[in-house]
């Protein structure tokens, strides 16, 4: 038990985006209004990689309910819209990005990137703070994998441009590192749900692949923004799991029934 302390000592870490944004805007940060300035909650969707998160964007943006739900909080997008708009501050990206929109304006949020929002107040900013939709896969080898294959290719999803065409290569180690990731990464959400006290709404990458409809107008509900006549039509995104995802499963799940045996010895009956 000797890695709790610092399993909890990293909720204490500050981010790769919160620092280069803060270079960005030279600590301007946070927001120090008294009350919300923006008349509408920030919706975010709490993710890993490759937990289907963009799929889900995609279903909720076609409801015309809310908009955004992309990687805005990606340091190089903050610098890039912020010089291209004038923007010299974190809270006012946030009124900027409502002034563009009609509807809720929401964002993708990795665990360190939900800290740098509470951190920074901008829940505050918005009318009825933040609506979380937390998604995860149950699959949690197959994400992995997925993972792995991305960052190889550098596809992350169908629609990704590559100027090179890579043959992912199955490495075992590489995978089995991906898992670790998967699940320390979405164990510290409920930790920073749990610390803040929100209200969150929880969905798997499964249920939304299976049943669409239900799954979404559920979502769409608990975040307050209804549309019971909703159904889904054909996406821009497509999947992109292949037969070099099986393949690569095949081989990692005799890895993992190699540990789970207690890997190799000489002598089955031994211990």
């Amino acid at each position: 038990m000797q890695y709790a302390d610092l399993f909890l000592a990293q909720l204490g870490d500050t981010g790769m985006h919160q620092q280069e944004i803060e270079a960005v805007f030279d600590g301007k940060l946070c927001w120090e209004g008294s009350g919300p300035v923006i008349p509408h909650p920030l919706v975010v969707i709490a993710f890993t990689n490759r937990s289907g998160s963009n799929h889900l964007a995609e279903l909720m943006r076609s409801t015309g309910r809310v908009a955004g739900l992309g990687e805005a909080l990606n340091a190089d997008t903050v610098a890039r819209r912020c010089e291209a708009w004038g923007v010299e501050t974190f809270p006012g990206y946030f009124t900027e990005l409502a002034e563009r929109h009609r509807v809720p304006f929401g964002v993708k949020a990795s665990w360190d990137q939900l800290l740098m929002l509470l951190r920074c107040r901008i829940p505050e900013m918005h009318e009825g703070g933040l609506r979380v939709v937390h998604i995860r896969r149950r699959d949690v080898v197959g994400q992995a994998i997925s993972r792995e294959i991305a960052w190889q290719t550098g596809k992350w999803t169908s629609l990704t441009p590559v100027e090179t065409q890579v043959t992912p290569r199955y490495d075992a180690d590489r995978i089995t590192r991906q898992v670790a990731a998967v699940v320390r990464e979405d164990a510290l959400f409920p930790m920073i749900f749990e610390a803040f006290g929100l209200a969150v709404t929880e969905v798997t990458y499964e249920a939304l692949v299976s049943h669409p409809a239900e799954t979404l107008r559920h979502v769409m509900q608990e975040i307050g923004q209804p549309c019971p006549d909703w159904q889904p039509s054909e996406t821009r995104l497509a999947k992109q799991a292949d037969a070099t995802n099986d393949a690569f499963r095949a081989a990692y799940r005799e890895v993992l029934a190699a540990a789970c045996r207690g890997h190799d010895r000489d002598d089955p009956a031994e211990g």
